[in-house]
């Protein structure tokens, strides 16, 4: 729900009702406050009530955009356009009739003033819808009463106070697909990033998509010594399987570009990062007892008994191994 009112006060006195509805048990309210001179939405349920101060000092002879907005969890103040207030509230509504310039009886709290462009809203408006209330913007529809692929006409019918003219609308629009907004890049950098290992974490702002689609990123790599690659994923951060690499590999370039299962993001910058061609050798068997063993008797490792020599390479590149064996 969402309740719209414009009020310019002439003369100042203790809650003043703007726009009023409901029974004195359950009761919506948006009032001025003499005590706190201030704009206030007032609700309340049987005992228990909520006075939301908008912190706005109200002066006479001055224009005031109020809305009240409740979204099924929440109440929100706005004032002039901006959110002034809110808290978490529940709100029950009567079908009682709407009194515009009074409390709910309609015999007291008279509002001393001009109240212009009155607005019930079967729906809460958003911040944006709000602002452009606030700027009298009636011929511009924002984006967020829109969705993709929904089609739109404007009509027109002419009014003379007597009789209605002949309608007249618009060519139809179909509202488009958003496209997701642009990542940034925030590691690896182009700063300091020197990298050992192939298995690369890459991180990067999350992008919004004002259709709520679902978002698929594209991390595309590239350098001038190893092949080029492209990965895909739905989740930040994302850890590269092993990049490819040589021995002398320079640097490499990454960028990101959201897509929404119908249009791609603008690519990100380029980022660049080194991976430095490492080499870490671990001998973790390095010896092999074939025992005593009788003139014209032989071994070997092939069953594991004794163990066989075992060279594990923790480093990024291609080593070359040899094995030298001592007879004793």
């Amino acid at each position: 729900m969402t309740l719209s009112v414009w009020y310019k006060p002439a003369l100042l006195a203790d809650q003043d009702n703007f726009l009023s509805f409901g029974l004195n048990t359950k009761n919506i309210s948006i009032f001025y406050k003499s005590v706190t001179n201030l704009l206030r939405w007032y609700t309340s349920v049987g005992a228990s009530f909520d006075d939301l101060s908008s912190g706005i000092t109200v002066v006479a002879g001055s224009w005031y955009h109020i809305v009240a907005v409740y979204n099924g969890t929440t109440k929100l103040l706005y004032v002039n356009g901006v959110l002034k207030n809110s808290i978490a509230e529940s709100i029950i509504f009567t079908t009682n009739n709407v009194v515009i310039g009074a409390d709910i009886n309609g015999a007291s709290y008279w509002a001393n003033g001009t109240i212009d462009d009155v607005r019930i809203y079967n729906r809460s408006l958003s911040a944006n819808e709000i602002k452009l209330l606030n700027l009298s913007k009636d011929n511009i529809m924002h984006s967020d009463e829109t969705t993709k692929n929904q089609n739109w006409t404007a009509c027109i019918t002419p009014n003379d106070g007597n009789a209605d003219g002949t309608r007249v609308c618009s060519n139809n629009i179909t509202i488009r697909n958003s496209i997701p907004t642009t990542s940034v890049q925030i590691a690896p950098n182009t700063a300091n990033d020197t990298l050992i290992y192939l298995n690369v974490t890459f991180n990067w702002t999350v992008s919004t998509d004002k259709d709520n689609d679902p978002i698929t990123y594209y991390v595309n790599i590239t350098s001038l010594y190893c092949a080029n690659q492209e990965f895909t994923t739905s989740t930040v951060p994302f850890v590269s399987p092993e990049l490819s690499t040589v021995d002398v590999c320079g640097y490499y370039n990454w960028s990101v570009r959201a897509y929404d299962g119908t249009s791609f993001s603008v690519n990100s910058g380029l980022f660049n990062f080194s991976i430095q061609p490492y080499v870490n050798i671990t001998l973790t068997q390095n010896s092999s007892d074939f025992g005593f063993l009788n003139p014209g008797q032989s071994n070997d490792t092939t069953d594991e008994n004794p163990p066989s020599f075992v060279v594990e390479s923790n480093g990024n590149v291609l080593v070359n191994v040899t094995v030298r064996g001592l007879d004793d």
